[in-house]
């Protein structure tokens, strides 16, 4: 039975996780363009099954599941990079996290996907979890201590 257990635990945490190729090295920009990753870092329990929806500069690029990264190519200058499902932000309403920055051509830039869970132990039965997403930019160095170990959710 318990084996029957760890199983299906198995397929469900498989199935929430970025399925495309494992990330190899940095690709560069084409020429006048700047390259955004766009990554997910944490594994906080019941938040595994969270792909947040992205959009850089009001279109939508992907979706980060557990263990993804977005490599997504934007023009110069004023980029902003915002999640989109309302659905894990609570309480219902509170405003979607976004981070701008600014890019000069030729550049690679690095966003990461922070989630986090906190728990009301006071509050009514329908509000006692919330998820906490937030955007940040980070440099090279620190996107590429978790690059290396993520999958392209493109």
């Amino acid at each position: 039975m318990s084996r029957l257990v760890i199983l299906i635990l198995a397929v469900v945490v498989a199935s929430c996780a970025a399925r495309g190729d494992l990330f190899l090295s940095l690709e560069p920009p084409a020429s006048g363009q700047v390259v955004l990753y766009i990554f997910r870092t944490q594994h906080v329990p019941r938040t595994m099954d969270l792909a947040p929806g992205v959009a850089v500069n009001g279109t939508e690029v992907g979706a980060l599941p557990l263990d993804g990264y977005l490599r997504v190519q934007v023009a110069p200058g004023s980029t902003e990079v915002r999640l989109l499902n309302r659905a894990y932000l609570w309480p219902v309403g509170a405003p979607l996290r976004a981070v701008r920055i600014q890019a000069p051509a030729g550049s690679t830039q690095f966003v990461e996907l922070s989630v986090d869970s906190f728990r009301f132990e006071n509050a009514p039965l329908e509000k006692k979890m919330y998820i906490g997403l937030d955007l940040r930019q980070v440099d090279q160095e620190s996107a590429m201590r978790f690059l290396p170990k993520l999958k392209n959710s493109n």
